[in-house]
């Protein structure tokens, strides 16, 4: 284990001297990769030039909330759901066509019916999570080895602990297992949303950065999304480890 994360550095370590003396040296000028020092300086200036820490903060916050409300509301009402998911699972086949859907489209026909409105930015984040949960949920469920149920139900287990101890004991885990891509996905959808909506949020950051061709600044700001997206996927592993494991 140790060793493959030296790898990894080592690996980071080249790339990022290859990066810096071709592109600070050799190719200066380009329209491939910034200069690093521009880049640097990038870093810094991203924060004043375009309110950074405000978008940044918009951003996150809907995002954030927004994962914790709609886990608090699964969790909430998972007996109704997963009872229904048991007993009518084949009922939702028809919706599987909406999967082929590319997911941003959804991003650009919200902004459009709801132009500069940020309450519609927050419940289009909580309509896609919930949506993505209950696929994760759904699939989970029609997974579930039917013997456990068997065996649970003969030994004279009632219903709703069948429900609790069963079924969403074995949901729980797929579900933690699942957000890290619904994380990443949610991300892009919102940035989608805000650059095609042109308000607040890091989406808008990226509109008005291309607006004034800020190259090196593009790239600043994919390496502080970067850096967030990678603190939340660590936070949702936390997580995890206390409720998953601690309810075991």
């Amino acid at each position: 284990m140790k060793s493959g994360i030296s790898d990894k550095i080592k690996f980071t370590l080249i790339l990022l001297f290859v990066y810096i003396v071709l592109f600070e040296f050799v190719l200066p000028v380009n329209k491939i990769l910034p200069r690093p020092s521009l880049l640097l300086e990038s870093f810094v200036q991203i924060w004043e030039d375009y309110n950074f820490i405000y978008h940044l903060s918009f951003s996150s916050l809907i995002i954030y909330s927004s994962m914790i409300l709609v886990y608090l509301f699964v969790s909430l009402f998972r007996k109704t759901i997963l009872k229904i998911f048991l007993n009518f699972s084949s009922g939702f086949d028809n919706l599987s066509i909406f999967k082929y859907f590319p997911a941003f489209f959804f991003a650009i026909i919200f902004a459009y019916w709801f132009p500069q409105s940020l309450l519609a930015e927050f419940v289009f984040v909580l309509l896609a999570l919930t949506v993505y949960l209950l696929v994760v949920i759904r699939d989970s469920v029609t997974a579930i080895n039917e013997n456990q149920l068997l065996v649970a139900k003969s030994i004279g287990m009632p219903d709703d602990q069948v429900v609790k101890k069963v079924l969403w004991k074995n949901v729980q885990p797929i579900i933690f297992r699942k957000a890290g891509s619904i994380h990443y996905t949610i991300w892009i959808l919102v940035l989608i949303y805000e650059f095609i909506g042109n308000h607040e949020g890091i989406g808008h950051v990226y509109n008005m950065s291309l607006n004034y061709n800020d190259f090196a600044g593009l790239f600043s700001i994919a390496v502080y999304v970067s850096l967030l997206v990678f603190i939340g996927a660590v936070l949702i592993k936390y997580a995890e480890s206390k409720i998953i494991f601690w309810e075991k």
